[in-house]
């Protein structure tokens, strides 16, 4: 079964509303114009919506997350010549599986 069959006829559902995630995420937020970053684990996306629509050509995706920032941080502790930073065998996940890309 399809998941709209799902919801409209097992559970009852009256109505589904399907629209993108940033567009999602500005009116959850109740507003009608916001430019929306979402920093994930392997990309970064940012989109400019307004009236409940995104901007043409403002959608971006960038190839680097969360993942890439905490080694980059990490890299930058364990570097460091003016501090001393005590996990220096703190390891992170060496590289992002395969099936989150």
């Amino acid at each position: 079964m399809h998941l709209l069959d799902i919801l409209l006829v097992k559970l009852g559902f009256q109505a589904a509303f399907i629209h993108k995630e940033p567009v999602c995420v500005a009116m959850g937020s109740r507003k009608s114009t916001s430019c929306v970053v979402d920093i994930g684990f392997l990309k970064t996306t940012v989109a400019c919506v307004d009236e409940g629509s995104i901007i043409e050509g403002t959608s971006y995706c960038m190839n680097y997350g969360g993942f890439h920032i905490s080694r980059l941080l990490l890299y930058l502790l364990k570097t460091s010549t003016k501090h001393y930073f005590p996990y220096m065998s703190c390891l992170l996940y060496t590289s992002p599986s395969p099936r989150d890309s």
